[in-house]
């Protein structure tokens, strides 16, 4: 699979992150992080348990409030932005833990993610009007048209609940991608999937980048992580350690300490 792409500088890029910093009462999770990731890039990051991948997340989400640095996001500053300004402004996550409604089918949870691109008003709806009805056609076509890019149009109909924890996570990622993102932010997409099914995620996601989008992956899944990225950052304990293409990143020595606790023996040549 190929992922050339051209250098882009800072203008260039959807997502920038100038030396942002964390602390939750006095403690630093975050310290000094900088990271970019441009249009119609896959940029992986990585990095242990507790390493802080997810509080950046939520950082750039507008979940937690930055202590230090910025964030901009399309030109525009997002540093301080609320969650729903950020969403607004095309940016889409999915989670760690599934946040599903179970009880509710498939197509129902993927329709959710449309609200975003509602133009019916709300009084329309409750009455019941005919353009509200239209609208709801609409998007009940597109959400149609996620499953059977995820490949899962047969369980559209299927209670979310009573799905495997792989076709959970594949509804939770088709609902972040029915607000029509510029940017998605993947936290462990593939988690709990087998390597045919991470397989076809990794076609999805390549798919993405075809289309323009910029993808922000957090995932433990090195393999998959080093297959597919253009770019990848790695995290460990609040700081950088290591960023650059995925071959120069897993061969970096504070990156194998990281993850094996010990550098690896250089071989001679």
């Amino acid at each position: 699979m190929s992922h050339a792409q051209g250098t882009l500088g800072p203008a260039d890029h959807t997502l920038v992150i100038e030396r942002v910093s964390k602390r939750f009462e006095g403690v630093a999770a975050l310290a000094d992080v900088s990271l970019q990731v441009g249009a119609g890039q896959i940029v992986g990051l990585i990095g242990p348990n507790g390493a802080g991948k997810t509080t950046l997340i939520n950082l750039i989400t507008g979940i937690h409030t930055v202590t230090s640095g910025r964030i901009r996001f399309n030109g525009r500053d997002v540093t301080h932005a609320p969650a729903h300004e950020v969403a607004r402004a095309g940016l889409a996550r999915t989670f760690q833990n599934i946040r599903l409604l179970a009880e509710a089918t498939v197509i129902e949870n993927i329709m959710i993610g449309f609200y975003r691109l509602e133009t019916t008003p709300s009084l329309s709806s409750l009455l019941g009007l005919p353009a509200a009805h239209r609208e709801t056609q609409r998007i009940r076509q597109r959400a149609m048209a996620l499953l059977e890019r995820f490949e899962m149009a047969h369980l559209a109909q299927a209670e979310a609940g009573s799905l495997a924890y792989g076709h959970q996570r594949r509804v939770e990622m088709m609902r972040a991608m029915a607000s029509d993102p510029a940017l998605v932010l993947f936290d462990e997409p593939v988690a709990g999937m087998n390597d045919v099914e991470a397989a076809a995620m990794g076609r999805i996601f390549d798919g993405l980048r075809r289309e323009g989008r910029a993808v922000l992956l957090v995932e433990h899944n090195i393999r998959f992580v080093t297959q597919l990225c253009d770019q990848v950052y790695v995290l460990d304990s609040g700081r950088l350690i290591a960023a650059g293409s995925p071959r120069e990143v897993v061969a970096h020595p504070d990156v194998i300490t990281a993850y094996l606790g010990r550098p690896r023996a250089h071989k001679e040549r």
